[in-house]
């Protein structure tokens, strides 16, 4: 998987988890055996205090993410310029080269 996939990927679980982490109020009216006013069921997951938020888990995991993402394209924009330097200096020396074959040529033998 992709770094910037990856990070989508982390978006979604943050985006999730936060809206599971809205419905504290709603979970806090859980009555065993009573139905649940969302979904009308007699039996649910967070009655008591059973649901745990990993809420921050999964922004912290998403940030980390981001800060690689972000230190991998300083890195390669090094990289990238490092290349387009070492391009331009050798398009000039090859230049230079062609210039000093031409003069060369040109010269006529004492």
């Amino acid at each position: 998987m992709i770094a910037t996939e990856k990070l989508k990927h982390l978006q979604e679980l943050y985006e999730l988890e936060a809206k599971i982490q809205n419905y504290d109020i709603d979970r806090a009216q859980l009555q065993p055996g009573m139905p649940c006013p969302l979904c009308g069921s007699r039996h649910h997951p967070y009655v008591h205090d059973q649901y745990q938020s990993h809420l921050g888990i999964a922004e912290q995991r998403r940030n980390e993410q981001q800060q690689r993402i972000d230190r991998l394209t300083i890195e390669s924009d090094k990289k990238s310029l490092l290349v387009n330097t070492l391009f331009n200096k050798s398009e000039a020396g090859t230049n230079q080269l062609r210039s000093y074959r031409k003069q060369y040529t040109n010269c006529s033998p004492p």
